[in-house]
């Protein structure tokens, strides 16, 4: 029987998204209520941009070893 392993590059940006919808749907609505969406905007955009970044470092991590 084979052994299925899931890789990191799979589960760590999975999970981090995960975390990050959590949050965004929790703080997001208050602060889109208030009047705070340019901010909401970017924290959503350079978390986005964080988790594609970690990505592609952890594929390029896997290719090498």
């Amino acid at each position: 029987m084979r052994k299925v392993t899931i890789k990191k590059s799979v589960w760590l940006p999975t999970l981090i998204t995960l975390y990050f919808i959590g949050m965004a749907w929790y703080f997001g609505r208050e602060m889109i209520a208030t009047g705070q969406r340019t901010r909401f905007f970017v924290i959503a955009g350079i978390e986005i941009i964080i988790i594609i970044a970690l990505t592609i470092f952890l594929r390029k991590r896997e290719k090498i070893k």
